[in-house]
Protein backbone atom coordinates (compact mmCIF):
# COMPACT_ATOMS: atom_id res chain seq x y z
CA UNK A 1 0.00 0.00 0.00
CA UNK A 2 1.96 3.24 -0.90
CA UNK A 3 1.13 6.58 0.41
CA UNK A 4 -0.75 7.62 -2.00
CA UNK A 5 -3.82 5.15 -1.17
CA UNK A 6 -3.39 5.87 2.27
CA UNK A 7 -3.69 9.90 1.54
CA UNK A 8 -6.94 9.32 -0.70
CA UNK A 9 -8.71 7.14 1.93
CA UNK A 10 -8.00 9.67 4.84
CA UNK A 11 -8.96 12.75 2.42
CA UNK A 12 -12.44 10.42 1.51
CA UNK A 13 -12.86 9.94 5.19
CA UNK A 14 -12.34 13.62 6.11
CA UNK A 15 -14.12 15.12 3.24
CA UNK A 16 -17.79 12.83 2.92
CA UNK A 17 -18.05 11.58 6.05
CA UNK A 18 -19.65 8.44 6.74
CA UNK A 19 -19.52 7.48 3.02
CA UNK A 20 -16.56 8.22 2.64
CA UNK A 21 -15.39 5.72 5.53
CA UNK A 22 -16.93 2.80 3.94
CA UNK A 23 -15.11 4.31 0.37
CA UNK A 24 -11.84 4.63 1.81
CA UNK A 25 -12.24 0.59 3.01
CA UNK A 26 -12.63 -0.46 -0.61
CA UNK A 27 -9.75 2.07 -1.55
CA UNK A 28 -7.12 0.46 0.81
CA UNK A 29 -8.25 -2.78 -0.85
CA UNK A 30 -7.29 -1.54 -4.34
CA UNK A 31 -10.43 -0.88 -5.82
CA UNK A 32 -11.23 2.11 -7.56
CA UNK A 33 -14.02 4.37 -6.34
CA UNK A 34 -16.55 6.37 -7.44
CA UNK A 35 -18.48 8.73 -5.01
CA UNK A 36 -21.79 9.85 -6.98
CA UNK A 37 -24.51 11.88 -4.35
CA UNK A 38 -25.86 9.01 -1.65
CA UNK A 39 -24.04 5.89 -3.20
CA UNK A 40 -20.64 4.59 -3.80
CA UNK A 41 -19.48 3.02 -7.59
CA UNK A 42 -16.61 0.43 -7.52
CA UNK A 43 -14.46 -0.91 -9.59
CA UNK A 44 -11.71 -3.75 -10.21
CA UNK A 45 -9.75 -6.83 -9.26
CA UNK A 46 -13.02 -9.08 -10.46
CA UNK A 47 -15.80 -6.86 -8.44
CA UNK A 48 -18.33 -4.31 -9.47
CA UNK A 49 -20.34 -3.12 -7.33
CA UNK A 50 -23.15 -0.34 -6.39
CA UNK A 51 -23.12 0.46 -2.57
CA UNK A 52 -25.31 2.51 -0.65
CA UNK A 53 -25.75 3.09 3.11
CA UNK A 54 -28.41 2.16 5.67
CA UNK A 55 -27.92 4.24 8.70
CA UNK A 56 -30.81 3.07 10.75
CA UNK A 57 -33.74 0.46 10.56
CA UNK A 58 -35.93 2.92 8.62
CA UNK A 59 -33.69 2.95 5.91
CA UNK A 60 -32.73 -0.44 4.96
CA UNK A 61 -35.74 -1.42 2.54
CA UNK A 62 -35.07 1.76 0.49
CA UNK A 63 -31.30 1.72 0.39
CA UNK A 64 -31.67 -2.00 -0.84
CA UNK A 65 -33.93 -0.92 -3.30
CA UNK A 66 -32.21 1.91 -4.73
CA UNK A 67 -28.56 -0.22 -4.48
CA UNK A 68 -30.55 -2.20 -7.17
CA UNK A 69 -31.94 0.24 -8.97
CA UNK A 70 -28.49 1.57 -9.97
CA UNK A 71 -26.81 -1.82 -10.40
CA UNK A 72 -29.19 -2.44 -12.75
CA UNK A 73 -29.05 0.62 -14.97
CA UNK A 74 -25.25 0.21 -14.86
CA UNK A 75 -25.43 -3.62 -16.26
CA UNK A 76 -25.30 -6.86 -15.21
CA UNK A 77 -21.49 -6.93 -13.92
CA UNK A 78 -22.67 -4.36 -11.08
CA UNK A 79 -23.67 -6.24 -7.93
CA UNK A 80 -25.59 -4.58 -5.52
CA UNK A 81 -24.23 -4.03 -2.02
CA UNK A 82 -26.11 -2.75 1.06
CA UNK A 83 -24.01 -1.59 4.20
CA UNK A 84 -25.46 -1.44 7.14
CA UNK A 85 -23.85 1.46 9.05
CA UNK A 86 -23.58 1.16 12.33
CA UNK A 87 -24.35 -1.57 15.35
CA UNK A 88 -28.10 -1.80 15.78
CA UNK A 89 -30.21 -4.69 15.00
CA UNK A 90 -31.86 -5.16 12.04
CA UNK A 91 -34.50 -7.39 11.97
CA UNK A 92 -34.24 -10.73 10.57
CA UNK A 93 -37.03 -11.02 7.81
CA UNK A 94 -36.17 -7.84 6.58
CA UNK A 95 -32.25 -9.33 5.91
CA UNK A 96 -33.62 -12.22 4.10
CA UNK A 97 -36.33 -10.51 1.88
CA UNK A 98 -33.26 -8.46 0.90
CA UNK A 99 -30.81 -11.12 0.31
CA UNK A 100 -33.30 -12.91 -1.91
CA UNK A 101 -33.60 -10.04 -4.41
CA UNK A 102 -30.25 -10.37 -5.14
CA UNK A 103 -28.53 -7.72 -2.79
CA UNK A 104 -25.44 -8.23 -1.10
CA UNK A 105 -25.72 -7.12 2.65
CA UNK A 106 -22.39 -6.06 4.71
CA UNK A 107 -21.95 -4.35 8.39
CA UNK A 108 -19.59 -1.26 9.03
CA UNK A 109 -19.14 -0.84 12.49
CA UNK A 110 -17.17 2.46 12.91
Amino acid sequence: MSWRTKYLANRLSQKYGELGRVASKYVLAGHSVQLRGDHIIVKGKGFNAVITLAKSRKEIRDSARKAKDIASKLGPSYRPVLVIYGSYRVPRDALEEIRGDGVLVKRFKP
